[in-house]
Protein backbone atom coordinates (compact mmCIF):
# COMPACT_ATOMS: atom_id res chain seq x y z
CA UNK A 1 0.00 0.00 0.00
CA UNK A 2 1.33 3.19 -0.96
CA UNK A 3 0.37 6.86 1.16
CA UNK A 4 0.88 9.89 -1.03
CA UNK A 5 -0.23 11.92 1.45
CA UNK A 6 1.68 14.40 3.87
CA UNK A 7 0.09 12.79 6.83
CA UNK A 8 -0.39 8.98 8.31
CA UNK A 9 -3.31 7.22 7.11
CA UNK A 10 -5.21 4.45 9.59
CA UNK A 11 -6.24 1.59 7.45
CA UNK A 12 -9.21 -0.02 9.05
CA UNK A 13 -10.21 -2.79 6.71
CA UNK A 14 -9.53 -4.46 3.51
CA UNK A 15 -12.36 -5.86 1.56
CA UNK A 16 -11.80 -8.42 -1.70
CA UNK A 17 -13.20 -10.71 -3.44
CA UNK A 18 -12.74 -13.08 -6.65
CA UNK A 19 -14.25 -13.49 -9.72
CA UNK A 20 -13.67 -16.00 -12.64
CA UNK A 21 -15.88 -13.50 -15.01
CA UNK A 22 -13.41 -11.82 -16.88
CA UNK A 23 -15.93 -9.42 -18.18
CA UNK A 24 -15.99 -7.04 -14.89
CA UNK A 25 -18.40 -4.80 -16.82
CA UNK A 26 -20.74 -6.79 -16.81
CA UNK A 27 -20.70 -6.16 -13.06
CA UNK A 28 -20.43 -2.76 -12.47
CA UNK A 29 -20.94 -3.05 -8.36
CA UNK A 30 -17.63 -5.16 -7.21
CA UNK A 31 -18.73 -8.35 -5.75
CA UNK A 32 -16.61 -8.41 -2.47
CA UNK A 33 -17.10 -11.70 -0.78
CA UNK A 34 -14.42 -10.87 2.62
CA UNK A 35 -13.76 -7.72 4.30
CA UNK A 36 -10.97 -8.22 6.97
CA UNK A 37 -9.98 -6.03 9.72
CA UNK A 38 -6.77 -4.57 9.79
CA UNK A 39 -5.59 -1.83 11.56
CA UNK A 40 -2.70 -0.43 10.64
CA UNK A 41 -0.84 3.00 9.98
CA UNK A 42 1.33 3.66 6.93
CA UNK A 43 3.11 7.40 7.34
CA UNK A 44 3.04 9.90 5.19
CA UNK A 45 5.28 9.04 1.61
CA UNK A 46 5.48 5.36 2.47
CA UNK A 47 5.91 2.87 -0.37
CA UNK A 48 5.10 -0.53 -1.06
CA UNK A 49 3.88 -0.89 2.90
CA UNK A 50 2.96 -4.84 3.37
CA UNK A 51 -0.41 -5.06 4.92
CA UNK A 52 -1.73 -8.39 4.45
CA UNK A 53 -1.30 -11.59 2.10
CA UNK A 54 -4.23 -13.13 0.57
CA UNK A 55 -4.94 -16.61 0.23
CA UNK A 56 -5.59 -17.60 -3.54
CA UNK A 57 -8.43 -20.33 -3.95
CA UNK A 58 -7.38 -21.84 -6.54
CA UNK A 59 -3.94 -20.82 -7.39
CA UNK A 60 -3.74 -22.86 -10.49
CA UNK A 61 -6.46 -21.18 -12.35
CA UNK A 62 -6.02 -17.50 -13.62
CA UNK A 63 -9.05 -15.44 -11.85
CA UNK A 64 -9.67 -11.69 -11.03
CA UNK A 65 -9.02 -10.33 -7.62
CA UNK A 66 -10.47 -7.08 -6.53
CA UNK A 67 -9.89 -5.30 -3.57
CA UNK A 68 -10.59 -1.79 -1.39
CA UNK A 69 -9.12 -0.12 1.72
CA UNK A 70 -10.65 1.35 4.26
CA UNK A 71 -8.93 3.58 5.87
CA UNK A 72 -9.67 7.50 7.71
CA UNK A 73 -7.74 10.18 6.66
CA UNK A 74 -6.93 13.19 8.84
CA UNK A 75 -8.10 15.66 6.66
CA UNK A 76 -10.78 13.53 4.39
CA UNK A 77 -12.22 11.55 7.02
CA UNK A 78 -13.48 7.61 5.85
CA UNK A 79 -11.45 7.34 2.74
CA UNK A 80 -11.41 4.16 0.70
CA UNK A 81 -8.98 3.39 -2.56
CA UNK A 82 -9.31 -0.13 -4.87
CA UNK A 83 -7.10 -1.87 -7.17
CA UNK A 84 -8.19 -5.10 -9.96
CA UNK A 85 -5.70 -7.19 -11.08
CA UNK A 86 -5.97 -10.63 -12.70
CA UNK A 87 -3.73 -13.53 -11.25
CA UNK A 88 -1.66 -15.60 -13.30
CA UNK A 89 -0.75 -18.92 -13.18
CA UNK A 90 3.32 -19.75 -12.46
CA UNK A 91 4.18 -16.19 -11.87
CA UNK A 92 4.21 -13.93 -8.40
CA UNK A 93 3.09 -10.96 -9.50
CA UNK A 94 -0.75 -10.16 -10.99
CA UNK A 95 -1.30 -8.29 -13.72
CA UNK A 96 -3.84 -4.47 -13.27
CA UNK A 97 -6.93 -4.85 -15.56
CA UNK A 98 -8.85 -2.72 -16.88
CA UNK A 99 -12.37 -1.87 -14.66
CA UNK A 100 -15.17 0.56 -14.20
CA UNK A 101 -15.00 2.85 -11.40
CA UNK A 102 -16.50 0.63 -8.83
CA UNK A 103 -13.49 -1.45 -8.98
CA UNK A 104 -10.31 1.73 -8.85
CA UNK A 105 -11.68 4.68 -7.95
CA UNK A 106 -11.09 6.29 -4.76
CA UNK A 107 -13.61 7.63 -2.13
CA UNK A 108 -13.74 10.00 1.36
CA UNK A 109 -15.83 11.74 3.87
CA UNK A 110 -17.52 8.48 3.95
CA UNK A 111 -18.63 8.42 0.50
CA UNK A 112 -18.42 4.66 0.08
CA UNK A 113 -21.08 2.68 1.41
CA UNK A 114 -19.85 -1.07 2.42
CA UNK A 115 -21.42 -4.18 0.69
CA UNK A 116 -23.48 -6.50 2.56
CA UNK A 117 -21.90 -9.50 2.93
CA UNK A 118 -23.47 -13.31 2.28
CA UNK A 119 -24.34 -14.65 5.69
CA UNK A 120 -21.56 -17.63 6.72
CA UNK A 121 -22.58 -21.11 6.86
CA UNK A 122 -22.32 -22.79 9.89
CA UNK A 123 -19.34 -25.15 10.16
CA UNK A 124 -19.96 -28.79 10.95
CA UNK A 125 -18.06 -30.29 13.79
Amino acid sequence: MHNHGGTAARLRWIWYGFSDDWDVADTPVPPYSVRLSWLDSIGPGMSHHRVATIPIPFPRVEQILFVRFVYDDIYFGECTAGFIVRTIVGSPDPEPIAAPDAYTSRTERGAWIAPQLPPRRPTES
